[in-house]
């Protein structure tokens, strides 16, 4: 099975448990896909919540992971995000970046 399918509809039912505790606590920005972007990241996370440790978001995918196993779900894409967090992602450059597609933009 690919990764994707299964393990993402185990985090979607996960996370909105997630987002509301981590709102409680006064991340009021988070959502379902900031989430996922930093339990998937560590740079993304680094990025997105300069105060926080690694360690809380490597807490959130354990504890993640605990639950989907509890409850018979799909946890390839959760362990998936486990091994591979710490990679870093090749920075794009600005030549690389084909903005030609937005030449018909229009605002109203």
């Amino acid at each position: 099975m690919r990764r994707g399918k299964e393990g993402f509809k185990t985090f979607t039912k996960l996370a909105p448990h997630v987002v509301k505790v981590l709102r409680k606590q006064g991340m009021k920005d988070i959502n379902a896909v900031i989430l996922r972007h930093c339990l998937a990241s560590a740079e993304f996370a680094k990025r997105q919540y300069t105060s926080l440790t690694q360690e809380i978001w490597e807490n959130i995918l354990t504890l993640i992971l605990s639950a989907a196993t509890a409850k018979g779900l799909d946890t390839e894409l959760i362990t998936g995000w486990q091994s591979t967090r710490d990679e870093e992602a090749a920075p794009a450059e600005v030549s690389d970046i084909d903005l030609s597609g937005l030449a018909d933009l229009k605002l109203d």
